[in-house]
Order: C-alpha cells, then sequence, then structure tokens
C-alpha cells in the first residue's frame, strides 16, 4: 500500500500544475452541471417540485378553469337577477291588476245598486213595468258579463306575458351556452 500512495504523491509532485487543472476540471463540470439543472418550484396543483414549463403550463390551465367557472357563476347571476327582476315585474303588474279589478268591483257593485235602486223607485211610485224590470235584468247581465269577460282577458293577457318572458329568458340562456 505504501508502494500505490508513494507513487501517486510522487506523480502529484511531479505534475502538480497538471492535478490542480484536473481538479479544477471536474469542479467546474461539476458546476456547470449543477447551473444547468432546471429551476424546479412546487405546483400549484399537486405542491410537487415541477420545471418552468410544467409550471407555466399548469398556471395557464388553472388560470383558464377559474376563467370558465367564474363565467358559469356569472351567467348563473344572471340568470337570477332576470327571474327577479320578472318576479318584481309580475308582483308589479299583479298589483296593478288586483287594484284595477277591486275598482271594476266596486264600480259594478255601485251600478248595481242604482239600478235596484231605480226598480225599487220604479215600484214605489207606481211606474214600475215588467219591460223595465226585464231591461233592468238585462242591462245587470249585460254588466256582470262584461265585468267578467275584461277580467279574463286581463288574466290570459298577464299568462301570455310571462309565457313570452320565460321563453325569452331560455332563448336568452341558450344563446349563452350555444
Amino acid at each position: 500500500m505504501k508502494d500505490w500512495l508513494h507513487s501517486t504523491l510522487s506523480w502529484l509532485d511531479h505534475n502538480r500544475y497538471l492535478a490542480l487543472a484536473i481538479v479544477l476540471s471536474a469542479v467546474a463540470v461539476g458546476l456547470a452541471t449543477f447551473a444547468g439543472c432546471a429551476s424546479r418550484t412546487p405546483s400549484v396543483i399537486t405542491g410537487e417540485p415541477v420545471t418552468r414549463p410544467v409550471f407555466e403550463r399548469e398556471v395557464a390551465d388553472r388560470l383558464a378553469d377559474l376563467e370558465k367557472a367564474a363565467a358559469v357563476l356569472e351567467a348563473d347571476i344572471k340568470a337570477r337577477q332576470a327571474a327577479l327582476a320578472a318576479d318584481v315585474r309580475k308582483a308589479g303588474t299583479g298589483a296593478e291588476l288586483g287594484t284595477a279589478d277591486l275598482d271594476r268591483q266596486d264600480e259594478m257593485k255601485r251600478e248595481i245598486a242604482a239600478l235596484l235602486l231605480a226598480q225599487a223607485e220604479q215600484a214605489a211610485a207606481g211606474t214600475w213595468t215588467p219591460t223595465g224590470l226585464v231591461q233592468g235584468a238585462g242591462m245587470i247581465v249585460g254588466l256582470l258579463l262584461g265585468l267578467g269577460s275584461g277580467a279574463d282577458n286581463l288574466r290570459k293577457n298577464s299568462q301570455v306575458k310571462d309565457r313570452d318572458e320565460r321563453i325569452a329568458a331560455l332563448e336568452a340562456q341558450l344563446s349563452k351556452a350555444g
């Protein structure tokens, strides 16, 4: 063993600058290899170390997923706002229709009371005739039929309007989805 160590030390002493160049070359190659390694950072998905191209692809995919989710949420919010606005319009229309209907009913009661009062006055005065009774009854029936028909038309119009609004909302959702 002494001979091998002695011969190596002798060679190093005789070729000291060559030995120094070999050691420096090995260190340089090691540094170049370490510097040439791809940089790594924790993944945004798994947390494991990844290289720059993988990291950038993950970030782009994650941002695209978040944008899609935001678009879905935005569409849902708009649909809910439209539904709420339709409910508000419907409630306002319903209140207007209800008030108008109550006004018509009150007016009908006043007219019927006036007709009955006129018939009673004619009967009390002795000027009442069966023809007047038929005429008064015909007026009351005509008034009731007219008011019923008008109320029914308002109800049908509100149903048609609600249906058209629902169809428009569905078409808007389909156009956004398509």
